[in-house]
């Protein structure tokens, strides 16, 4: 039962709430959609990502500022744009590019700002006249761009980068205002392209432990087969008769396999020394193999044939040390015979180029190296190669003395009568004819002619 009292003549039921009280009781606690903003999406406490922000991401960041409690209310917004702009300039920082005043960030910034509360007061609506929807969210998604208006410019004049740095980081900012497929690691810019070149030397590193796999378990597979086999050739031709004297019936005896004449078993003679064999060294060298692969399979061969390993001198460091010593040997013989019939007149070349270190110390490494050849009828028309050496850097000093090292070991200091090589300040400069030591501007006596590399005669 209802229960009523009276109130001023007026009657007033209290079994239920007033309705205010109601409505309040009604309300739900508000929801994720509740925080949502039109064509940008939800607040963002932070910006991240390993490539410049853009337009969105900066606007979810203002959207968190404004969402603070010290910012409830009736905040500034040039403020909150200014801690949007702090924000975004350190990846600007990391990618080593100029950016405009924090000022103009800022305004620029709010010109954004101004289309997007243009295009809220009208957000009730189904259409898109003009496709100004459209636009905006194409715009949000793209980059934030408040690089300043030399910024290009100021990278190439950037004297602490080399150019390959320097093409780096401008094809990084023109990237990230297009396609956006580019990323950064560090200083470091990643492209699309280099992304790929990594997965690829990846997947051909697998496939190389593959088939280092499976070249390891075909040797114990064919050791193995070899012992069964031999082990069942003594048991069955080392004695006719069987554990009590008694011959057996030869009618019924495992045929041998082969022909008759021939023999299952060749026998062979290695010296202990075994990894001293030129042949060895040589076609390792020719088949690309590593002092590792060399080693096993030698190991695998004479394993195979019932050799003790223990008696044989093998190992990765005496592989590695007898293939050097063919080399060099190898190397000697080749500069003996061109010493007995070297050119009358020769002709110089030389470039340096970036190249991948594959003997070196630190395999995989890139550095600074030296083509040098020489070419002269009759022998070598087309050219004889010296040399390829690692020089520290590609200036005009270490070019020439590293050329010199060369005609020295070949012999060659009073043949040179023409040098050959690329128009580059380094190769044909005042100051690099200048840093010529003495005896190859004495062996060239005013004979010496220069051709650019790519003249023909």
């Amino acid at each position: 039962m209802a229960v009523s009292k009276e109130l001023r003549g007026r009657k007033v039921d209290i079994s239920e709430p007033p309705p205010a009280v109601q409505r309040q009781a009604s309300r739900r606690p508000a929801t994720r959609s509740a925080t949502e903003t039109f064509l940008i999406g939800y607040p963002s406490s932070s910006i991240s990502g390993s490539q410049l922000p853009t337009n969105r991401q900066a606007f979810q960041y203002f959207l968190h500022l404004q969402s603070l409690p010290e910012n409830t209310g009736n905040p500034k917004h040039q403020d909150l744009a200014n801690e949007t702009v702090e924000a975004i300039i350190p990846f600007w920082q990391m990618a080593r590019i100029k950016t405009m005043t924090k000022y103009n960030a800022a305004q620029h910034f709010m010109t954004l700002h101004k289309k997007h509360r243009d295009l809220a007061r009208n957000k009730g609506r189904t259409g898109d006249p003009g496709g100004k929807r459209n636009a905006f969210v194409l715009e949000l998604d793209s980059l934030i761009d408040i690089g300043a208006s030399d910024a290009i410019q100021e990278i190439e004049r950037n004297r602490l980068l080399s150019r390959e740095k320097k093409d780096k980081d401008i094809r990084f900012y023109q990237d990230q205002k297009t396609e956006r497929k580019a990323h950064m690691s560090g200083h470091d810019k990643i492209f699309e392209s280099r992304s790929q070149q990594q997965a690829e030397r990846a997947a051909r590193l697998q496939q190389r432990e593959e088939q280092d796999m499976n070249l390891s378990q075909n040797f114990y597979n064919f050791s193995a087969a070899t012992q069964r086999r031999t082990a069942v050739d003594v048991s069955t031709w080392a004695d006719p008769t069987d554990s009590e004297g008694n011959a057996e019936d030869m009618d019924y005896q495992q045929p041998r396999p082969g022909c008759s004449h021939h023999q299952d078993t060749v026998t062979l003679t290695f010296p202990r020394r075994v990894m001293e064999c030129v042949d060895i060294c040589i076609t390792a060298d020719r088949l690309g193999l590593s002092d590792n692969q060399v080693t096993a399979l030698v190991s695998a061969t004479l394993k195979a044939g019932g050799a003790d390993l223990d008696k044989f001198v093998i190992s990765t460091s005496t592989t590695r040390r007898n293939r050097m010593l063919t080399r060099y040997h190898i190397s000697q013989e080749y500069m003996a015979a061109f010493s007995e019939n070297p050119p009358k007149y020769a002709a110089l070349h030389w470039d340096g180029k970036m190249l991948r270190d594959v003997l070196g110390s630190d395999p995989g490494t890139t550095s600074e190296t030296l083509a040098v050849l020489v070419s002269g009828p009759p022998a070598y028309p087309e050219g004889k190669l010296l040399g390829v050496p690692v020089i520290d850097s590609s200036t005009g000093t270490a070019q020439a003395e590293a050329s010199m090292d060369l005609l020295e070991a070949w012999g060659l200091n009073g043949v040179i009568t023409a040098l050959v090589f690329d128009t580059t300040a380094s190769n044909s400069g005042v100051a690099y004819i200048g840093e010529l030591p003495s005896f190859w501007s004495n062996s060239l006596t005013g004979r010496c002619s220069t051709w650019p590399a790519d003249t023909t005669f």
